[in-house]
């Protein structure tokens, strides 16, 4: 299912692949972290320009990367924005349940 936010001046679509059993694959968890970002930027009425400033970047690269068309920035990168956007975020681990041979990645957002 596609995942579509609204923002001060953005509004894009991103599909997180998902592995069986319902993880995000890497390129899920880089799509959630997209969308965190602009959910931010929505919450907060923050331009384009104002986010860039406070993530050291250029208006025009958060553009493309908030309408899907970069996707060379890091999971690390990503998250490092989080923080500066004033989210703190969190990184579990934990032992996957014996109901699941492996782990799996997700991605929480509170509502």
């Amino acid at each position: 299912m596609a995942t579509t936010t609204h923002g001060t001046d953005l509004e894009f679509a991103l599909v997180p692949p998902a592995r069986p059993g319902g993880a995000l694959s890497d390129a899920g968890v880089h799509s959630r972290l997209i969308v965190a970002i602009g959910s931010v930027m929505s919450q907060r009425s923050m331009s384009t320009e104002e986010a860039a400033r406070l993530c050291g970047i250029s208006a025009t690269q958060l553009s493309a990367l908030l309408h899907g068309q970069t996707r060379a920035e890091s999971m690390d990168q990503l998250v490092r924005w989080l923080t500066l956007l004033g989210r703190d975020v969190e990184i579990i681990i934990r032992r996957a349940p014996p109901s699941r041979s492996q782990g799996r990645m997700i991605v929480l957002e509170p509502m």
